[in-house]
């Protein structure tokens, strides 16, 4: 609660300064809150249509990631009164926007998608919590590869629709063929990060004696290695597609986010989304070490809600201070994405403190337990 408190105050701050950054601030938070809930959703169902089971231990928690999701849809309400000064699209004139692009960019049709949206992500993953608290109780197997089969590829088309619209249309006149994967990398990365952090909280409260072995914690730390790698894979190829390219509807991105002290933002968040977690991770033994996990998950939580500042702030800034990355609302910025962290922990753990923080019925429980899958 205090985080949220915090955060109102320093949008309060913000926006008697400067209403346009304190939107801008505001859009970075919820979508960092949300892109954490979406990726417990992205487990879960991923996980369900492979059959894996060395996952069963983990996936309550994952479930209890999207509980938050149905909160965006009173969050995403003062956005939707505001696009006129968030979004210059909102005025064609101004905009020079013509053509198919001009009737894409409407305010109608933006609301109608980013509400559809929400809406499909909030009935399929409150299904997902449904059914699974309803196993805890009749303890028999779900058959849910066809459900999560069919989120996942409606999720594939909504995400990458949600990311462009939401930050890549700040610029309407920039695209980047590469921008809504991007995005959902560094989701999964940041999700994978609050499930480890989560696991060994809980294991630390001996609510997990017996259940989470140091082989569950091994795979995710292998998981975070891996997707570490995609991340950075991901970011190297927009930006040396857009560098080799070199056309002038896409360049000019990449001169204005890499302009005076946003270059070495970029420059950290390439080391602490790759650069470090290749190298510290790289080692199995620390891919199951605590201290090690909890620092890499940490400094990658804070650095997906660096990344996302990077992609949005620079297009509100004046020509006299684009190439200020590092001030006072940089500051209040971070209080503010702080705040969405805040709520969605409200939701997060509301829902495991009402619940099992285990899937208790599920048949798999057991095997994952004692090792079998392997």
């Amino acid at each position: 609660m205090s985080l949220v408190v915090i955060g109102i105050c320093a949008f309060a701050v913000q926006y008697i300064y400067n209403p346009q950054l304190a939107w801008a601030s505001y859009i970075e938070g919820f979508f960092y809150a949300l892109v954490l809930a979406l990726s417990g959703a992205f487990f879960v169902s991923l996980n369900y249509v492979t059959k894996s089971v060395w996952h069963v231990p983990i996936r309550r928690v994952a479930e209890a990631m999207t509980a938050y999701i149905p909160w965006t849809l009173l969050f995403i309400l003062p956005v939707l009164f505001n696009l006129d000064i968030i979004y210059e699209w909102t005025d064609h004139h101004a905009s020079h926007l013509h053509g198919t692009k001009a009737d894409y960019l409407t305010p109608g049709f933006w609301i109608v998608r980013t509400l559809a949206f929400l809406f499909i992500w909030v009935i399929y993953t409150s299904s997902y919590r449904r059914q699974s608290l309803a196993q805890d109780e009749h303890r028999q197997r779900l058959s849910m590869v066809g459900m999560s089969a069919r989120y996942l590829i409606i999720f594939g088309f909504t995400f990458t629709i949600f990311s462009i619209d939401f930050f890549m249309s700040i610029r309407p006149h920039w695209f980047s063929t590469m921008y809504g994967v991007y995005c959902f990398a560094g989701m999964y990365q940041a999700g994978l990060c609050v499930m480890i952090l989560t696991m060994l909280y809980l294991r630390d409260k001996n609510m997990l004696d017996g259940i989470f072995a140091d082989r569950h914690l091994f795979d995710l730390g292998t998981w975070l290695l891996g997707w570490s790698t995609f991340m950075a894979y991901i970011g190297f190829s927009q930006f040396m597609l857009i560098w080799y390219a070199n056309l002038p509807e896409e360049t000019p991105f990449f001169l204005d986010h890499l302009y005076g002290q946003w270059k070495f933002v970029y420059i950290a968040i390439f080391f602490v989304k790759w650069g470090i977690p290749f190298l510290v991770l790289m080692p199995k033994p620390y891919r199951k070490n605590p201290l090690v996990l909890r620092v890499m998950c940490i400094a990658i939580l804070l650095i997906e809600w660096v990344d996302i500042h990077w992609l949005v702030t620079p297009e509100f800034l004046s020509e006299a201070n684009k190439h200020i990355a590092i001030n006072g609302h940089f500051v209040l910025s971070f209080l503010v994405g702080m705040g969405f962290l805040g709520l969605f922990g409200l939701a997060f753990f509301k829902f495991l403190n009402r619940n099992n923080v285990v899937a208790v019925g599920e048949p798999d429980l057991l095997s994952s337990v004692n090792g079998d899958y392997l």
